[in-house]
């Protein structure tokens, strides 16, 4: 059975929901090789096949992201426009605070004491 064909509307749907995402540019960086196919078509398919494979596999295919690249994810998500300057603040600060509260020795009402005005209330 053949897989049917991809719609040109589609396609430009996928790239105006996520062309200016941080992780369609960690995509981008992570498939850098690809370039080496002799076209686009071809490079799709092994990129297709790829995903299909660590679909299929037990374990994550990446790491978790540490908080430093976290951080700079954000800083570059704004630089490039994608996020407005308080939301990647905030994000950059809930990064942080979310990395500090699973650090061994460090009890969680001190840091949020220490981040209480760094931080957007919460409505959990």
């Amino acid at each position: 059975m053949t897989e049917p064909p991809i719609h040109q509307s589609r396609l430009i749907f996928l790239a105006m929901d996520n062309a200016s995402s941080p992780d369609f540019q960690r995509l981008k960086e992570r498939f850098e090789a690809f370039d080496l196919c002799a076209d686009k078509r071809t490079a799709a398919a092994f990129g297709y096949m790829l995903a299909k494979q660590e679909a299929n596999q037990t374990e994550p295919w990446d790491e978790p992201m540490s908080v430093y690249e976290e951080v700079c994810t954000l800083i570059e998500g704004y630089s490039e426009g994608v996020a407005d300057l308080e939301s990647s603040v905030d994000k950059v600060f809930g990064a942080v605070y979310q990395w500090l509260s699973k650090a061994p020795g460090i009890d969680e009402p001190t840091i949020k004491e220490l981040f209480s005005s760094c931080l957007p209330p919460s409505h959990g």
